[in-house]
């Protein structure tokens, strides 16, 4: 436009060029937006992803059966929101859990701790060691309070070890053996023999490997007690035992 006259063949091709760039820019934008959104999508529903998490998750619920345990979980720091003088809250967050049925979950309820009002449990985890803990055993605290409150009797932290994972879940199972018996042990005062409806790893199976129940029975027979069993599932694999 010159003098303020209209020029249909200088002008028009101006106003169609401006009109093309502002088009090309948001065509751009909305392409890496989606290709963006496609990205997210693609991680969060890869099979990395979900293998990963979903092998987690078996672990955890193995390691409940294994243990007999009502609940397995692991549970990650991180950071939160910040203090008024700038200093980083810390917390932690529960991101995988294997329950029993019957259990609550605590998926949503346990997010976003403060690691300072769990510092007695925080130091039993600094210990490293696979041992069980009673509650009425704690001093009094938070800790004891919260775990009382949710009808924990006993239980065990331990930092997951990429590269030690194995032997770390044996330490356990072997201080959960020894928990077991000692706390049947305590429980016949009058030394009475001992009996199990099932010793089988399943009630109505005949496995034997990896039971609990069986690893008891051992046990308490290594301490010089009695015990019967109430079933002909095993008996043919039992009968050596004395």
């Amino acid at each position: 436009m010159l003098n303020n006259n209209f020029n249909l063949s200088e002008d028009f091709v101006k106003v169609f060029e401006n009109w093309t760039i502002w088009i090309a820019i948001s065509f751009a934008v909305l392409v890496g937006a989606i290709k963006g959104i496609k990205k997210i999508k693609k991680e969060i529903t890869s099979d990395n992803f979900i293998t990963i998490h979903g092998e987690i998750h078996e672990l955890l619920t193995e390691l409940r059966v294994i243990t007999d345990a009502a609940r397995t979980q692991v549970i990650q720091f991180h950071n939160g929101e910040y203090f008024m003088d700038g200093i980083s809250m810390r917390k932690f967050s529960l991101t995988h859990e294997s329950v029993e049925k019957g259990i609550e979950s605590d998926g949503e309820r346990v997010q976003g701790f403060l690691c300072s009002m769990f510092l007695p449990l925080l130091l039993i985890l600094i210990e490293d060691n696979p041992k069980v803990y009673f509650t009425t055993d704690l001093k009094e605290n938070y800790v004891k309070q919260y775990f009382e409150a949710r009808n924990v009797e006993a239980f065990s932290v331990l930092p997951i070890k990429i590269n030690n994972l194995g032997m770390t879940t044996d330490d356990f199972n072997n201080e959960h053996a020894r928990f077991l018996t000692n706390y049947f042990i305590k429980k016949s005062e009058r030394n009475l023999p001992f009996c199990f409806h099932y010793i089988s790893y399943k009630e109505g199976t005949d496995i034997l490997t990896e039971s609990q129940q069986y690893r008891l029975c051992l046990d308490l027979l290594d301490q010089g007690y009695k015990v019967y069993v109430v079933e002909d599932y095993v008996k043919s694999q039992c009968d050596d035992i004395s």
